[in-house]
């Protein structure tokens, strides 16, 4: 049994020895064998951590540039496009529909605020003649607007204190705010600072009750936290002034100019009198005078009372007709001068008959 196991071993180690030789010819490349794939319920390799990303920004406050500019000649569409930001955030706040700029409501509302400055009044009617319209709406229909219009005017300065105002205003914010209002124009004249919004009714939608609560306790908090991007507005640039040169010694002489001369005191020069000396009702009496450096006079006449003499109401003319209240009484007049000075006299009384 010994010797038939040593004589297998034999054998193999004689079948075995080729191969081993023939994988060590150094004339032979070795074969190149891919690595078998991992199972299917394999796990995967551990993931590596994601770098860390920046946060999202928080809301940033609303902006509008040139909020804070005043009116000048050079500035008017930055004024209008501050002021029509200002009114979208407002009407974005209360979740109604943002407006948008109308050319022909710009036109009407730049037109109104020309008038306005050159013929030097403020008010929503426009005086004859008006060429343009009287009223909002037809300022409007005269810029090619076919809806209806209705609008807003201040004389204030900058477009943040203007929406401010007009919000803390209610029927200004209840205009400003509504629903309904679907194109605006603005116009925004320097010389004279006037406002003009201008707003076109493109669709019919009622406001809603909150709306004008919210209008009537004031609603200029809606532009709370709006900031001015723009740079600060630079101060307006006048030309040097021209210092004149005067002389060290004057050259030339004042002249001695003369008081004016003392305006003499006006004077009767015939003391008045009633005419005629008969008196009794019915009768016109008239006054008679002359008077030297008198501008112009003055007439009263009066009627005797129980206690003395009163004002006769209405009688302040040369002439004066007796009436049954003056029967039995006595009338006289009183004639004042007037010129440098004053200087008054009486007529005598006369009785008048029953």
């Amino acid at each position: 049994m010994r010797s038939i196991l040593t004589t297998l071993i034999a054998a193999i180690a004689l079948t075995a020895t080729p191969a081993l030789a023939q994988t060590t010819d150094p004339q032979t490349p070795t074969p190149i064998t891919q690595e078998p794939a991992p199972p299917a319920d394999a796990q995967p390799a551990e993931p590596q951590p994601a770098e860390p990303q920046p946060a999202a920004p928080a809301d940033s406050p609303p902006q509008c540039s040139y909020a804070d500019y005043v009116p000048r000649e050079d500035n008017a569409e930055q004024l209008r496009t501050a002021m029509l930001c200002l009114a979208n955030i407002a009407r974005g706040r209360v979740s109604h529909p943002l407006v948008t700029r109308d050319q022909r409501l710009d036109l009407a509302a730049q037109r109104h605020a020309n008038d306005m400055a050159e013929r030097k009044y403020y008010d929503h009617l426009a005086p004859a003649p008006s060429p343009y319209g009287a009223e909002p709406a037809q300022r409007a229909r005269a810029a090619g607007y076919p809806h209806y219009a209705a609008e807003n005017i201040h004389q204030q300065f900058t477009p943040r204190r203007v929406a401010l105002d007009w919000l803390n205003s209610r029927g200004h914010c209840v205009f400003l705010l509504t629903a309904s209002v679907t194109d605006i124009g603005i116009g925004v004249e320097h010389s004279t600072v006037k406002w003009v919004l201008l707003g076109g009714y493109g669709s019919k939608t009622a406001n809603s009750s909150d709306i004008a609560t919210l209008c009537k306790a004031g609603a200029g908090h809606l532009l709370d936290g709006v900031s001015d991007p723009a740079p600060p507005q630079p101060p307006r640039s006048y030309p040097e002034a021209i210092t004149p040169k005067i002389p060290s010694a004057p050259t030339w002489t004042t002249p001695v100019r003369p008081a004016p001369a003392a305006r003499p005191t006006p004077r009767f020069t015939v003391a008045p009198r009633i005419r005629p000396a008969r008196l009794r009702p019915g009768v016109r009496l008239r006054l008679r005078w002359s008077a030297e450096h008198a501008r112009s006079v003055q007439y009263r006449w009066h009627r005797s009372t129980g206690d003395g003499w009163t004002p006769i109401p209405g009688a302040t003319k040369a002439t004066y007709r007796l009436t049954r209240f003056d029967a039995g009484r006595r009338i006289q007049a009183a004639v004042t001068l007037i010129g440098s000075g004053k200087h008054t006299r009486m007529t005598p009384p006369l009785p008048v008959r029953r």
